[in-house]
Parts: C-alpha cells; structure tokens; sequence
C-alpha cells in the first residue's frame, strides 16, 4: 500500500506542476507552452528550467518616450531609404533608357545631317543656275 501513496503523490505533484506551468504560460503568453506542459509533467525537474525561461521571457522592455521617438524615427529612415534605393533603381533604368535612345538619336542626327547637307548643295546648284539666267536675261535686255 505505501507503494500506490507514493505513486498517487507522485502523480498529483505532477499533475499540479503542470497545472501551475498551463497557468503561468497562459498568463505571460509564452511560446511553446503546449511543449512545456508536456515535458513538466514527463520530467518534473525541468520545471526549474521552465521558471528561468518564463521569468526571462516575460521581461518585457520598456523603452521612455526618447526611445520610442528614436525607434519611429529609425523605421522612417530605413523606409525612406528603401524609397530611395527603389527611386533611384528606377532612374538608372530610365537613363539606360534615354541612352539607348540618344545612342538611336545620334545615328538619326548623322542620317539627317548628311540629307541637310545633301539639300544644301543642291539648293546652291539650283540657285547657281538661277543666278545664270538672271544675268543672261539681264544681258539680253541690256543688249549686251
């Protein structure tokens, strides 16, 4: 009979042990608290690991008003430099862009200046022959 004492004892300090860990996970909101239920009542000496953990998990940290400025502060600056790095990705695209075109433009430029100037010489020829005819009509009604 002391036999079936000492297991029932060791059964319900394990089943309060648990208990107290469902407790005390629940209130601090802990992760893994399903995991530690489990292991508390296979293992009932890792409840001191587990009370270590749960006291430093639910130190939470207050930060004064100075910090938290500082912390909003810091997201901005992260987030306006992603905005940044997204602009500026945007204009080296847009200025390849405008190069590869300028590179076209300037094959345009070389086409057109060599029309222009293939014009140009025939204007002169034509205003060469013009400048002729003039003059020989000048001469003819000159009598000359």
């Amino acid at each position: 009979m002391p036999h079936s004492y000492q297991l029932i004892l060791q059964t319900v300090i394990k089943v309060l042990l648990a208990y107290w860990v469902y407790r005390d996970s629940k209130k601090k909101e802990l992760a893994h608290k399903n995991i530690w239920i489990v292991v508390t009542v296979l293992f009932p000496p890792l409840v001191i690991p587990y009370f270590i953990y749960s006291l430093q998990a639910s130190k939470k940290i207050v930060l004064s008003k100075k910090q938290q400025l500082e912390v909003a502060n810091r997201k901005k600056t992260e987030q306006s430099l992603k905005e940044i790095a997204l602009e500026k990705e945007a204009l080296v695209k847009r200025h390849k862009e405008e190069m590869l075109k300028n590179s076209l433009t300037v094959q345009e430029l070389e086409a057109l200046k060599t029309q222009t100037l293939a014009d140009k010489e025939k204007l002169l020829q034509e205003l060469e022959k013009e400048r002729k005819y003039q003059q020989e009509l000048a001469a003819k009604q000159l009598h000359l």
